[in-house]
C-alpha cells in the first residue's frame, strides 16, 4: 500500500513534467530562460540591496554590542580607580578629623590656661595696686616725718 502511494505520486509528478504547461519549442524555452535570467539578476540585485541596507547595519550594531564588553571593562576599571581614590580620600578625611579634634582639645586647654592665668594676672594687678597705694602712703608719711624734723 505504501509502495503504491509512492508510485502514484511519482506518476503524477512525471505527468506534470510531460504535461502541456511546459512548452516544448526552443524559442519559448529561450525566452523563458532569458526571463528567468533577468529575474535572477533582479533577485541578486535585491539581495545586494538587502545586504547593504539591512545586513551591514545589523552587523555594525552587532559589532557595537560586542564592544559593550570592552566598554564594561573600561567602566569597571574606572569604577575601581574611583573606589581607590574614594578610599584614599576617606583616609585623608579621617586624618583631618582627628587633627581637628586634637586642635579643638588644645584650644579648650589653652582657654582654660588663659582663664587660670587671667585670674592670676588680675590678682597680681590687685596686689600691685595695693603695693602702689602702700608706697604712696609711706611716701606721704615720710614726707610728713621729714618735714617735721
Amino acid at each position: 500500500a505504501a509502495n503504491e502511494a509512492k508510485i502514484k505520486a511519482l506518476k503524477s509528478l512525471i505527468g506534470d513534467l510531460t504535461n502541456d504547461k511546459y512548452p516544448k519549442d526552443e524559442e519559448t524555452l529561450n525566452r523563458m530562460a532569458k526571463e528567468y535570467s533577468i529575474a535572477c539578476i533582479r533577485k541578486e540585485d535585491d539581495v545586494k540591496l538587502l545586504w547593504k541596507t539591512e545586513c551591514v547595519p545589523l552587523m555594525v550594531q552587532l559589532k557595537n554590542l560586542l564592544d559593550v564588553s570592552i566598554l564594561c571593562g573600561n567602566y569597571k576599571l574606572k569604577l575601581a580607580r574611583q573606589n581607590y581614590f574614594m578610599s584614599r580620600q576617606d583616609k585623608i578625611i579621617d586624618n583631618l578629623l582627628s587633627q581637628l579634634s586634637r586642635q579643638e582639645l588644645l584650644q579648650i586647654m589653652l582657654e582654660h590656661e588663659h582663664r587660670t592665668h587671667k585670674e592670676s594676672v588680675d590678682m597680681l594687678q590687685d596686689v600691685l595696686g595695693h603695693v602702689s597705694l602702700l608706697n604712696k602712703t609711706m611716701t606721704q608719711q615720710r614726707t610728713i616725718v621729714e618735714g617735721d624734723d
